[in-house]
């Protein structure tokens, strides 16, 4: 009894060590000054969700929700925190629930505490330098994090063949983000029979009947995340939706969807991991749990190349591309290489160690500077720069004069509480901080296609929008055809930046070194603009 229960101990202490690790390294990796690139996006709408935001006029938080379970889970918790706090709380929950994920993971496939713990850091080093998507697994607060938590829980439960709990957590991860979940969804159900095909003969019967209970409620709790995703398109014509398949596959997302777009090296990066992680798995002593995971892997490249024969044959007919385009073809493959290859050649290194070959501790000391470096890269670029990646285009000075700005008119200008703004072109954390309307910026697109198109001629119209340059922002523009422009959009206020060199002959409410907040004139001064303005083209 007594071994036992020493037994039990040990193995709970190695659990928890395990997850420690992981919950470090994946603090270490993505604790960037908050707000992240994606919170200034989702976690806004998630406080319009609980009813923080009031901003009519804004094409974005006027639109629909995309993740409704996500916003109704984690959006209440502002009511009762500071954005900061609130933000950094929910990192730590999913980092932890991330760290506990990989845990169950690895350790389904008999990797040790440490190994585990390797093998993690190898894993968002690989995310970060070696993705063909620009994807990314452990981050930032947003419902894709969580997600991800879920989908490595339910994988590490089907590899102990718990296939209820497996399904029921991928059912909860759709939920939250249908494409994350679904995608992984698919893929294990793909999986298991081109598994068993292999297994059949030294597996238990799959016993399908059994599991059928977590198969019903998965699929149920998917629903929730999946009916929101296909009505943001429900009551769009057909104009409208190829407009906006067109703006967010070609234009806003080309970086994620649109395979040509890619830069030469994660095309590279992204074929070396996976020849390193197929290497490894080749000359592995596989079990049942590693062959599973390895047809996952092949039929998630599988949908990879769909998504480039997508991409390079998207010329035959570019609206019918971009309809299938948008469902992040390339996201699976952007997480199972590199978790399977960190596996992989930590699996090798322990069988390494245990077989005592010689290579072991040069193999040990390789992934361990790796791992070394990546994570001193990170720390020293959050040294380097110690603002929020969201607005990395502004030098320290500016951030501080930007949100000196934006609390400024939150806190002082009682009139703008419902007014509309005209802001810099590159900034995205106005929402954020100034937590009032603005008529368009670059990163807060919406997701139902009649917004985003309303997004797109706005960028368009608002940044003299042309493929992927500007050529003549707002902020360049003659004090007549300024105001015809906020007229157009019910803008009452405009954000200069001073870099632009650019003064306009209206009421200054607040200066710093780097901005200048106007107060536009009201409908009949702008009326007396000349009848012959040049306004911007629409189109």
């Amino acid at each position: 009894m007594r071994a036992g229960n020493l037994h039990a101990g040990s193995l709970f202490t190695g659990q928890s060590a395990a997850w420690a690790i992981c919950l470090l390294v994946f603090f270490v990796h993505a604790a960037w000054p908050v707000p992240d690139v994606n919170e200034s996006h989702y976690l806004v709408k998630a406080q319009q969700y609980w009813g923080l935001f009031h901003a009519s006029g804004d094409v974005f938080l006027e639109s629909r929700d995309a993740h409704p379970v996500f916003f109704s889970l984690w959006g209440w918790v502002y009511l009762f925190l500071d954005a900061e706090t609130a933000t950094w709380l929910g990192r730590l929950i999913v980092w932890a629930l991330l760290a506990w994920g990989w845990c169950r993971l690895a350790r389904a496939l008999g990797l040790t505490a440490l190994g585990t713990g390797l093998a993690a850091a190898l894993f968002v080093a690989a995310t970060a330098w070696a993705n063909l998507s620009q994807e990314w697994v452990v981050g930032g607060l947003e419902a894709k994090g969580p997600a991800y938590a879920l989908v490595l829980w339910a994988y590490g439960a089907a590899l102990r063949r718990s296939w209820n709990a497996a399904w029921g957590l991928l059912g909860a991860a759709t939920a939250l983000h249908p494409l994350v979940g679904g995608w992984n969804l698919l893929l294990l159900a793909a999986a298991v029979p081109l598994w068993r095909r292999q297994w059949r003969h030294k597996l238990p019967p799959l016993g399908i009947r059994r599991w059928l209970p977590g198969l019903g409620l998965g699929l149920l709790l998917a629903l929730a995340g999946v009916v929101p995703a296909l009505a943001l398109s429900w009551t769009a014509d057909a104009e409208t939706l190829a407009w906006a398949n067109r703006a967010y596959v070609y234009h806003r997302l080309r970086h994620h969807l649109f395979f040509p777009a890619f830069p030469w090296w994660n095309r590279v990066s992204f074929l070396l991991l996976v020849l390193l992680g197929g290497a490894g798995y080749w000359v592995l002593e596989r079990s049942p749990g590693w062959s599973l995971l390895g047809r996952v892997l092949v039929l998630a490249l599988g949908l990879a190349a769909v998504g480039a024969a997508l991409g390079l044959g998207a010329s035959w007919n570019w609206d019918l591309a971009a309809r299938w385009l948008r469902y992040y073809w390339f996201r699976p493959g952007d997480l199972w290489a590199p978790a399977l290859t960190a596996l992989v050649v930590v699996a090798l290194l322990e069988r390494a160690i245990r077989d005592q070959r010689r290579f072991a501790p040069l193999l040990l000391l390789g992934l361990l500077l790796a791992a070394s470096v990546h994570l001193g890269h990170v720390v020293w670029q959050r040294h380097r720069r110690p603002w929020p990646r969201a607005e990395a285009h502004m030098t320290h000075d500016q951030f501080h004069d930007w949100v000196l700005l934006c609390r400024h008119l939150r806190q002082v200008v009682p009139e703008a509480e419902q007014a509309v703004f005209l802001t810099p072109r590159y900034t995205q954390t106005f929402h954020w901080y100034a937590q009032r309307a603005e008529v368009v910026n670059w990163k807060d697109v919406p997701q139902d296609a009649a917004s985003l198109v309303r997004w797109w001629r706005r960028l368009v119209d608002v940044y003299d929008y042309r493929g992927l340059k500007g050529t003549g922002p707002w902020e360049q523009l003659a004090p007549e055809q300024l105001l015809r422009l906020a007229r157009r959009y019910g803008a009452t206020w405009a954000v200069v930046p001073k870099a632009t060199g650019r003064e306009y002959p209206f009421p200054v409410r607040y200066a710093n070194a780097s901005f200048v907040l106007y107060r536009l004139p009201t409908e009949s001064a702008a009326s007396q603009s000349p009848p012959n303005a040049p306004t911007r083209n629409t189109q």
